[in-house]
């Protein structure tokens, strides 16, 4: 049943009076967080111009704004796909297309502006009140657990215990299931798959505490919840205390050199991993135990949020997409930050049509032994 909505943000329905399908409340404050400087990086960037994410990110920032986490009450709304995309009083939520793909989460964008659902034909009906763990892309560990479980990370865990049911995307990675366990979610769960519509009567969804990739700081605290009692050591006794993440097994923004780079971190103590490949609490043991991390930027790195503070990480970066995230939730851990930027092998132009993902890149290995031998001064 392909239905014809007209978009509305999410902000200007919260802040409309009275309003009968939506009502927010602040959960908490913005807040200044300090950034950790660039002991090498910063050599690399004041000579070149690198497109940011989000856009005006510049790396000489000392500190950034986080996002102030609201609590939204939805009433008497339709609810489609894994995605959570909220159509409400006739109008569909803007915000809630965020990472929701078109062709699986099943809507189109008109060219008048308008968005078409593919509404299931036997919709479900939930009555009572639900919080929604819904997000897009949730196969994506970085979405999952910033986008998804992440939104938890202000709200007062009495206030979701009383509500009666959870909400969340049928996704059959691991991950999603320890996440739940691991937070002690002990609500009646219901698993939603794409394609999928349901009429909710009231549903709770914390919303921004991440937001354009501003965390709030009560994320620390959640995540130190998550990465409680971690697995024992392994037989050896020790978890590696270098890391490198190798992004082989990924498609997007090929690393060419990445054999290279692994070979000369193996001979000075590094240990690669590719942890997607990993139970979610031996991620947790991994980055908590490690001294040095190098990666290059990808979703795995989201694992920093287990590290102890004064673990130095080293994010390697293409020089025509650099993002900040992680440099952001480095500094909710207090960890040490340094960069390094590589250059990708596209042809003059490109850069200013193509998106960055496709692109395949290399890193200097005289650079990155350079930040890896400051950050093991610990200077």
């Amino acid at each position: 049943m392909r239905q014809n909505f007209p978009l509305v943000d999410l902000q200007d329905l919260v802040n409309t009076a009275n309003h009968p399908h939506v009502a927010g409340r602040a959960l908490a404050p913005t807040v200044q967080v300090a950034l950790p400087p660039l002991p090498t990086g910063q050599v690399q960037l004041a000579q070149m111009d690198v497109p940011t994410e989000p856009g005006g990110a510049h790396w000489a920032a000392e500190h950034y704004w986080s996002t102030a986490p609201i609590l939204i009450e939805f009433h008497d709304v339709t609810v489609h796909s894994a995605a959570g995309i909220v159509c409400a009083g006739g109008q569909v939520i803007s915000n809630t297309l965020h990472q929701a793909n078109m062709r699986d989460e099943g809507w189109t964008l008109l060219p008048d502006g308008q968005a078409c659902l593919d509404l299931a034909d036997d919709i479900v009906r939930l009555p009572g009140r639900h919080l929604s763990l819904l997000t897009g892309n949730a196969e994506n560990y970085y979405h999952w657990m910033m986008d998804g479980i992440g939104r938890l990370a202000a709200t007062d865990p009495a206030e979701i215990a009383a509500l009666d049911g959870v909400l969340h995307p049928a996704c059959t990675l691991p991950v999603h299931q320890d996440s739940l366990r691991r937070l002690g979610l002990n609500l009646p769960a219901r698993a939603v798959p794409r394609g999928a519509t349901l009429w909710v009567e009231t549903m709770v969804v914390p919303w921004t505490t991440v937001g354009d990739h501003l965390p709030h700081p009560s994320m620390a605290q959640l995540f130190a919840r998550l990465g409680a009692s971690p697995p024992p050591a392994p037989a050896s006794g020790l978890y590696p205390r270098r890391l490198y993440i190798d992004r082989s097994g990924q498609m997007n923004r090929k690393l060419v050199n990445e054999p290279a780079v692994i070979a000369a971190l193996k001979a000075i103590g590094f240990v690669a991993v590719q942890p997607e490949r990993l139970a979610l609490s031996v991620q947790i043991a991994l980055f908590a135990n490690a001294d040095i991390i190098v990666a290059p930027h990808g979703a795995a790195l989201t694992s920093i949020v287990f590290c102890r503070p004064g673990t130095a990480l080293i994010e390697l970066h293409m020089n025509s997409w650099v993002m900040w995230n992680f440099r952001r939730f480095a500094a909710l851990g207090g960890l040490r930050y340094d960069c390094v930027i590589g250059r990708d092998d596209q042809p003059p132009g490109a850069k200013a049509t193509n998106w960055p993902h496709p692109f395949t890149w290399n890193v200097s290995l005289a650079d990155v032994l350079t930040a890896v031998d400051h950050a093991a001064s610990g200077s």
